[in-house]
């Protein structure tokens, strides 16, 4: 009999680390710092491991409801953010825990009734080896059913996994309203069926499916249910988040398009000075050579000095071969200036190819203000551009000092954003990726020592004067 009851609480406790380990791998992915995701599979542990000994067979919640609640407790004081997010994933690891365990009460049920006839058999009464054969069946049952939950478990985790896409996207209260509502009928189902069954054990000395066979099914059917809204839910919210996201890239893009007509129209401007003083600078010249010939040597000075500002006025400091990135560049380094940040450019736009002035503006005015809100709160201050050609290759290379911690979306390749407030925040590096997928090319970013280094390289196909492409 000791053995018995060692067994059965050993089993328990490895139900509690199953579910840990399931429950941590659930996390896993959602987390910024994934090797946190233990500290929240050992809070589950600890909270199981001090409230097992506590009888519950009379209560309405179950034991694993206080672990997952210290889930959700740690799992937020271990990354403070997208706390909704959390809440979520925790509510949604009950109940996915909660289903797992359902569905395997089909097999459990077909294995005891094997285990039963087998026990009671005349063979097994009457063998001499009667205990080890009820022990083993019984070992066997069990742990095949714990295996059969812990399945269940990775197969609802992955398919979970696959359908969130946008797993570092934030979530608002407002979502997470939205997320809940459905689970508010599994949730009441639950306990509706749980009340019933302990009111028709208590009024009838039986448990409900001795008496009714099918009861088994229709609970599994339920709980598959349960498991589809579960994963519909989910797959609807992400295509809600892509759509949104998918206008905010547009109002973006809007946006862009204005800062792009400004700075062409900076340019006219710049070019109509230019202009201005070149159709007047026959005159000047008469001017100064009046003063000279009459001995105002004072006036000609003075004068002279008040043509060279002009002159200094419309002269850029910028020089790209291109006079949109001209003014682009000129405009992030003022921007820079004013963060007390050093910024040093050595950008060349490509003579060879068709590289849209446009597109370039978008890789350079996303990356460049990426780069200068990096590097406005880290210790050095430090931002650098250069590009360089090699054959058809043209490679735009931004660094900037940075302070902190880099990670990397899995799905998209770029850097995951932890800024809550801003809608916007994150889509200027998803623009500039399409720009660069657009010219067949690739956009790199890595992490080291204290620099952030951004490389994006286009294809840019050697043309003629006539634009046609050439060997």
């Amino acid at each position: 009999m000791d053995w018995w009851r060692t067994f059965s609480v050993t089993l328990q406790y490895l139900n509690i680390w199953v579910d840990a380990g399931m429950i941590g791998l659930f996390f896993r992915p959602f987390l910024f710092e994934k090797k946190k995701a233990k500290w929240i599979s050992l809070a589950y542990i600890i909270a199981m491991t001090v409230i097992f000994p506590i009888p519950w067979d009379n209560w309405m919640v179950q034991p694993t409801l206080v672990g997952i609640c210290a889930v959700a407790i740690v799992s937020i004081l271990v990354e403070r953010e997208n706390i909704y997010q959390k809440i979520f994933l925790t509510v949604t690891s009950y109940l996915i825990a909660w289903i797992a365990n359902g569905l395997s009460l089909l097999p459990w049920n077909y294995l005891w009734d094997i285990w039963e006839k087998i026990a009671l058999s005349d063979k097994v009464i009457n063998s001499p080896y009667n205990e080890v054969i009820l022990s083993s069946i019984y070992v066997v049952t069990n742990v095949s059913n714990l295996f059969f939950i812990a399945l269940c478990l990775f197969i609802m985790i992955k398919t979970i996994h696959k359908v969130y896409v946008q797993k570092h996207a934030f979530m608002d209260k407002h979502e997470l309203m939205f997320l809940l509502s459905p689970y508010l009928s599994v949730i009441s189902g639950y306990f509706i069926i749980r009340f019933m069954l302990k009111s028709y054990e208590r009024d009838t000395s039986q448990y409900f499916w001795t008496v009714h066979e099918g009861y088994f099914g229709l609970f599994c059917l339920f709980q598959l249910l349960s498991l589809l809204t579960i994963i519909a839910e989910i797959t609807i919210y992400q295509k809600i988040m892509s759509k949104n996201e998918d206008e905010l890239a547009n109002a973006l893009l809007e946006e862009q398009v204005k800062d792009v007509k400004a700075h062409i129209s900076q340019v006219e401007e710049l070019y109509s000075n230019i202009r201005g003083l070149k159709h007047d600078l026959n005159n000047h010249i008469q001017i100064l050579s009046d003063l000279h010939n009459k001995g105002a040597y004072e006036d000609a000075e003075r004068y002279l000095h008040e043509l060279k500002e002009d002159f200094n006025a419309v002269d850029l400091e910028v020089k790209t071969k291109n006079p949109v990135t001209d003014i682009i560049i000129l405009q992030k380094m003022k921007e820079a200036e004013a963060l007390n940040i050093d910024f040093e450019q050595a950008f060349a736009f490509p003579a060879q190819g068709n590289i849209s002035a446009y597109d370039m503006s978008i890789i350079l005015s996303n990356t460049l203000s990426n780069a200068i809100e990096a590097a406005s709160v880290s210790r050095d201050k430090k931002v650098e551009l250069k590009s360089k050609i090699r054959g058809q290759l043209f490679f735009i290379e931004i660094v900037n000092s940075f302070d902190g911690s880099l990670q990397i979306d899995e799905v998209s390749g770029l850097p995951v954003s932890k800024k809550q407030e801003s809608g916007l925040h994150g889509q200027g590096l998803k623009n500039v990726k399409k720009v660069v997928e657009k010219y067949y090319g690739d956009i790199s970013i890595d992490d080291k020592d204290e620099f952030i280094d951004v490389t994006v390289m286009l294809v840019i196909p050697f043309t003629d004067e006539n634009g046609r492409l050439t060997q």
